[in-house]
């Protein structure tokens, strides 16, 4: 196939159908190859009202014909009441046909508009010229397809990658011999590596950081020893752009334990939450939620609330995992004070 424009074309075309008012959510795993059959358009006659208002659909992201991540999102939103959603890509790898990799959000405005916002996730790209088909099927069984062409030109991307930590921050002193370092990047394709340094043994090297759909990275199980720890993330994007944050972090002679949590409070609004500390003068907070501290060291802290992330399609650059499903996990932050200065904290996760 000969694909002789570069530039994105955006079709919209207006097209007759019926609007739903319902909101809701649907979620189709990748299938890789596997080739779906096509759906059957419905043959129920087009009435009257519905053949007044219009259908159409709009590719809103990439806005760029050249990108420079292996993966992209495709993104945008449509008017009119959507069935299903597929693709076809075409580059220098081969073909792909009918891909339903996909998350739909439907809801109406208004009796005379229903938007609908979509986005087609984690589709691979090779180097050179994608095309892209988009199939839309539209519940009065009209097809709609919008066509559209990325480039992947990673010379063209030279700046380093970003990645902002979200805990712990520098400085931080852990209440613990083991944490969990979580961090955002903007391109969900970056690798990240990261070292611990530690003034009894040579650094240590890890390589199993989880980067999830949405941008959020999660490196598990970082070794803390008392003192001073030097923590550097080395974020790598497609290209070879890479950038690196060192973090003092320091592993704090206070200790705090955390005692499992059921499933049965993780559904509930408010949880109570326990564990121990090994310096029983201290106070301890939970989530904003003092606790009660006795003098063996057991703290207890009652109507505890959940920060809670969502993830999503875990993958690295050309992996992608089949029937994967979105998770949740509650993090918990427990934190030591002496009068009123925090001196030592521990988060830690509980999923169902």
């Amino acid at each position: 196939m000969k694909l002789a424009s570069f530039k994105i074309i955006a079709v919209i075309v207006i097209v007759l159908g019926l609007l739903g008012g319902a909101v809701w959510v649907s979620r189709v795993p990748y299938r890789g190859d596997e080739p779906i059959p096509a759906p059957v358009p419905s043959s129920a006659p087009i009435s009257a009202a519905a053949s007044t208002k219009p259908i159409f659909l709009v590719i809103t992201s990439p806005t760029n014909g050249f990108v420079g991540a292996p993966v992209i999102q495709l993104k945008g939103y449509s008017v009119g009441d959507i069935v299903i959603i597929s693709y076809d890509l075409v580059n220098s790898e081969g073909g792909r046909t009918n891909q339903r990799n996909y998350t739909l959000n439907r809801g109406g405005e208004s009796e005379e508009v229903n938007t609908n916002h979509f986005e087609c996730y984690n589709i691979p790209l090779a180097k050179g010229t994608n095309l892209i088909n988009l199939h839309t099927i539209f519940y009065d069984g009209r097809i709609l397809t919008n066509q559209v062409t990325y480039v992947l030109d990673l010379s063209k991307w030279t700046n380093p990658p970003e990645i902002k930590i979200l805990w712990p921050s520098n400085e931080t002193s852990i209440a613990g011999s083991m944490f969990t370092l979580q961090a955002q990047v903007a391109d969900p394709t970056t690798t990240i590596h990261v070292s611990v340094s530690r003034q009894s043994t040579p650094p240590l090297e890890f390589d199993d950081a989880i980067v999830e759909h949405n941008g959020q990275v999660i490196v598990k199980d970082l070794p803390l020893e008392d003192g001073t720890n030097v923590i550097s993330v080395v974020a790598k994007d497609a290209a070879g752009n890479s950038s690196t944050t060192n973090l003092n972090i320091y592993g704090s002679p206070v200790k705090i334990t955390m005692r499992p949590i059921s499933l049965e409070q993780l559904n509930q609004q408010f949880a109570t939450v326990s564990g121990m500390i090994n310096d029983a003068s201290l106070t301890v907070w939970v989530n904003g939620q003092q606790a009660i501290v006795s003098t063996n060291g057991q703290w207890q802290a009652d109507n505890v609330t959940f920060m809670q992330t969502r993830t999503m399609h875990s993958f690295k650059p050309g992996f992608h995992r089949p029937g994967y499903q979105p998770n949740i996990t509650f993090y918990l932050t427990v934190s030591a004070f002496k009068e009123k200065a925090m001196i030592a904290t521990q988060r830690f996760e509980a999923s169902p």
